[in-house]
């Protein structure tokens, strides 16, 4: 189920631009997803081109595909875990050959993820938005447990650097959309670097 952070619906458009949080609320950094998008909303402009949408859904499966409508920009906030180190931030365009979709084969919404909801979408819809995936490499998944540090610092970043971000995310010729990008730690964000 989809809950809306909170305001009006935005109408879809060529620059719109919608931030969904996935995770699961109760599993230490699992839960990143879903915090993030809620401090984005608090702390974000939302006035002028910078104008956002903020859902959270607890789960990325068949109940997210009416989020995906056509028309202006996506990007999915959740926590991944690929090996790299803990606040590692990943930047994936969607869909991407990088990440591997469970094949649609069944009716059944058991185990499936954002990139199943995706394809699902693919086939049903006659196009889709721009969507991004905006990963945070997790170190925890304990219930009930705290936010790691790593993860939290990572957050940090995103909300202080995010207004940039977004403007960097609606524009097809900034270099975040040349194809999946890892930021590590201890790197300068693409959307912290000084404007030229």
């Amino acid at each position: 189920m989809k809950t809306p952070v909170s305001g009006p619906p935005i109408a879809a458009g060529p620059s719109f631009f919608r931030v969904i949080g996935c995770g699961n609320s109760i599993a230490s950094d699992d839960a990143l997803g879903i915090e993030l998008v809620e401090r984005l909303h608090a702390s974000a402009d939302l006035s002028g081109p910078d104008l956002c949408d903020f859902s959270v859904v607890p789960t990325a499966g068949p109940e997210m595909l009416d989020l995906l409508d056509a028309g202006g920009t996506i990007l999915f906030v959740d926590a991944v875990s690929s090996g790299s180190p803990p606040g590692t931030l990943h930047l994936i365009p969607l869909p991407s050959a990088f990440i591997e979709a469970k094949p649609v084969s069944s009716l059944s919404s058991h185990g499936w993820g954002l990139l199943e909801t995706i394809e699902l979408a693919r086939r049903l819809k006659p196009s889709l938005p721009t969507m991004f995936l905006l990963g945070i490499e997790l170190a925890e998944l304990d219930p009930f447990g705290p936010q790691t540090l790593a993860v939290e610092r990572a957050m940090e970043r995103v909300v202080e650097g995010f207004p940039h971000f977004v403007r960097m995310l609606k524009n097809p010729a900034s270099p975040l959309w040349r194809g999946p990008e890892r930021i590590f730690p201890s790197k300068q964000l693409p959307w912290e670097e000084p404007c030229a």
